[in-house]
């Protein structure tokens, strides 16, 4: 049985099946059960003749890992079989669209503050908890949640300048069982300038008396 690519934690489950052809029944039962596999089921059962029974292969491993064992299945308790299950077990991971986000006011806002949408992909087989680490100037929203298996969630990230903090930052992302990341933004905000026009005011020549 192979699991192929499996993130930690997570827990995948395969079927393993015997199908009697003798003319009585038989007791087919597992042998000893490695951590990851320890949730299989049944550990053993009793097949009528002709008929077929299942057994529930379960993995899990909490690591990091490159598994690859044997497992026994027994019947009556004497004559022994085996089979090599085999699973890569890979970190949780987070993928965003972009690492590097630049923002910037358009010509005419005249909003306190702008936003821009990032998407986050969950490709692995877990669930998949995420944390913003975000401040001023800049805030993520939501800030925390959770992203199902291969699916995907869109998060916010809004720029508000002020004069007390600066206009770049990273912004760290935290993933429980997985590699953290960062989130480089920069917000692109001009310099302001005011000119005055200059308006000169000429004086004709005044009458006599005046």
């Amino acid at each position: 049985l192979d699991f192929g690519k499996v993130c930690v934690q997570s827990v995948c489950a395969k079927n393993f099946t015997v199908t009697n052809e003798l003319s009585r029944c038989v007791l087919i039962s597992l042998g000893r059960l490695e951590p990851e596999l320890a949730k299989s089921t049944p550990p053993a059962q009793v097949v009528p003749a002709g008929a077929t029974a299942g057994f529930d292969i379960v993995f899990m491993s909490p690591g990091e890992m490159s598994f690859k064992k044997q497992l026994q299945w027994i019947i009556n308790e004497k004559h022994v079989s085996k089979f090599t299950i085999t699973a890569e077990v890979v970190p949780i991971e987070v993928k965003l669209s972009t690492t590097e986000l630049k923002m910037a006011f358009a010509d005419d806002s005249l909003d306190i503050a702008t936003a821009e949408v990032i998407t986050m992909a969950n490709p692995g087989n877990a669930a998949a908890e995420f944390f913003w680490a975000s401040r001023p100037p800049f805030t993520i929203t939501p800030e925390q949640g959770q992203i199902e298996p291969f699916s995907t969630q869109e998060v916010m990230v809004t720029w508000q300048p002020s004069a007390s903090s600066k206009n770049a930052a990273k912004v760290a992302l935290h993933v429980p069982g997985g590699l953290d990341q960062e989130l480089s933004v920069i917000g692109d905000l001009p310099e302001a300038r005011c000119q005055f026009a200059e308006k000169r005011l000429e004086l004709g020549t005044l009458p006599v008396g005046l």
